[in-house]
Parts: C-alpha cells; structure tokens; sequence
C-alpha cells in the first residue's frame, strides 16, 4: 500500500528514522568495526536462506511486515535494508571521525524517509508519470529535492561551508536516486552513505 492516507509510509518513516539512528549509536559506541563485520557476515547468510526458504519469507513479513517495503515483500524478496546499512556503518566507522559519523547517520536517518514520503505525496497528487528524474524513471523529482533540502540543512548546522553544503548534499541525493535493491552494494542504504563520507572527505580537503 503506497499511499499516506493509510499511514504505511509514515510508519516506515518513523521505523527507519529510530532504527538508522539507534543502529549508529550502538555501532559508533558499543559495537565497533570488528562486531559490525560479523553482524553483517551474520545478516547476510540470513538474507541468503530468506530468499530460498518461503516460510523463513512468511514469517518475516507476519512479524515485520509493517516495516517491510513491497519489494521486501515480493516473491522472491528483494534485499533488506538492513545489510547494505551495515555494509556502510562499517565504512563510515573507518573513514569519518565521530563527528562526521553523525551527520551521515542523520542525513540517512532523515533523508531517506523525506524522499519516500515526498515521491509519494507528489506522485498522489501529479500521478506517477509526471516529473520523474531523467536518469531514475522509478524517482520523482519532489523526493529527490527533499533528501537534497534535508541534507543541506544538516550539513550547514554542523559548520561546512556553504560550497561543501552543496557537494554533500547533492552527492547524497543523487546517490539515492541511483540506488537499487537488486543487490546489496548499490542499495540506496549503501550508495548515499558512501557517497556522504567521499564528499565530507573530499570537503575537508579545501578547510
């Protein structure tokens, strides 16, 4: 069901908002790097059996389907988000320090949710043929102004210049834009992540 009115996309929302913000907390300050790779050893082996065995799928969605997206839904299943997320805590734990880590974890945390939820009120409303993103038929261009919009905000409160707010936040939207569930490193939960930490490195090279 892709429609506000019934609230399935806010409830996926406010999911995905607790569960990016929570699973960087625990990561940056309980887990670290080493715990992490075997979350996501352990996550993957899990999506692996998923696919294959139809009651492990059913369970899942009577237990989660709520927060489950249609494709997550579908038979096969696409990937969850959960293992590209992973994937990307354990680069950015590398790579950014703790600050940095916490502005791309509420770029993804906000800025997905934003997308999602801007694509579908303006598909509700124009249909969903209208205004969709030259290199991404499946994304409108309302979702991809919201996760650059929410991405500037962030950027801008944690002090970057306004040029490195730009190249941050446009780097993250167009890296959603491009994302796809068919595998799981160009995951959008992978790809914006990734994009965030190469464009804050590159800005602080010019600070």
């Amino acid at each position: 069901m892709n429609t506000l009115t019934g609230k399935p996309e806010l409830k996926r929302a406010l999911f995905h908002i607790v569960s990016t913000i929570a699973m960087g907390f625990v990561a940056a300050k309980v887990l670290g790097v080493m715990a992490l790779c075997v979350a996501f050893a352990f996550v993957a082996y899990v999506e692996c059996k998923r696919k294959g065995h139809a009651s492990l799928q059913q369970f899942v969605i009577e237990e989660f389907g709520d927060y489950m997206s249609d494709e997550e839904k579908a038979d096969p299943p696409k990937l969850s988000g959960i293992l590209p997320m992973l994937g990307a805590l354990i680069v950015a734990l590398t790579f950014l320090s703790q600050s940095q880590f916490g502005l791309m974890i509420l770029i993804m945390a906000l800025g997905d949710p934003a997308a999602r939820i801007a694509g579908v009120w303006f598909s509700n409303k124009y249909g969903v043929e209208k205004y969709r993103l030259p290199w991404a038929k499946n994304k409108s261009m309302a979702g991809f102004a919201a996760i650059w919009i929410v991405g500037a905000i962030l950027t801008a409160l944690w002090g970057f210049t306004w040029s490195s707010v730009v190249v941050i936040s446009f780097a993250c939207a167009l890296a959603e834009s491009i994302g796809s569930r068919k595998t799981w490193y160009s995951d959008d939960n992978m790809l914006m992540p990734c994009a965030a930490i190469g464009a804050i490195k590159f800005s602080m090279l010019f600070v």
